[in-house]
């Protein structure tokens, strides 16, 4: 059951995305990920179909905010990737909470109203991942193939909306697990 609590946020927040463009390779790989996916279990599909579609929702509902909000964290990022400021930095950490935290929130709550599977739904989900990607330490391959597998979906069910979902998650990273700065 602990499972079923953490899946919605595993699934898609931080450990789904990945900042990646939209290139002809990108897509190439959509197609033999989605034939991939369409081997899982009906409940497995649903799942995150339903959930794909909950964030596209969410990102076109808040399209201009997460815009704006990527706009204003664009200094803050480059100085950090230059290494001109350190997440370690009180006035940075300030900064993240005061003018960044409320957008990354509101963003990385987007599946909040997703509905949760059954628990049997749980247990084909469970087994289908692990054929699926495998297991591995977070970071690991499991993950890239998770964030291809998201990517995919994104595209395939809001594609005008994908890469402000990338750009929010990298965002998200950066600030919350980066390695800039550290």
């Amino acid at each position: 059951m602990n499972f079923c609590i953490k899946l919605p946020s595993f699934l898609f927040l931080p450990l789904f995305f990945i900042l990646i463009n939209c290139t002809e390779t990108g897509h190439q790989s959509d197609k033999a990920i989605l034939d991939e996916f369409n081997h899982l279990s009906k409940e497995t599909q649903n799942f995150f179909n339903s959930n794909t579609k909950v964030l596209c929702a969410c990102l076109k509902e808040h399209k201009a905010e997460y815009n704006e909000l990527l706009k204003a964290a664009k200094p803050l990022t480059d100085d950090l990737k230059t290494g001109k400021r350190s997440l370690n930095d009180e006035a940075v950490q300030e900064e993240i909470e005061l003018k960044l935290m409320p957008g990354i929130a509101k963003f990385n709550n987007c599946n909040a109203d997703a509905p949760d599977p059954s628990d049997e739904a749980v247990s084909k989900m469970q087994d289908d991942l692990l054929h699926f990607s495998g297991a591995s330490v977070p970071g690991g391959k499991s993950d890239d193939k998770m964030h291809r597998l998201s990517l995919a979906l994104l595209r395939k069910h809001c594609p005008t909306l994908q890469e402000l979902g990338s750009n929010m998650d990298l965002l998200s990273k950066t600030l919350f697990a980066s390695p800039y700065g550290q």
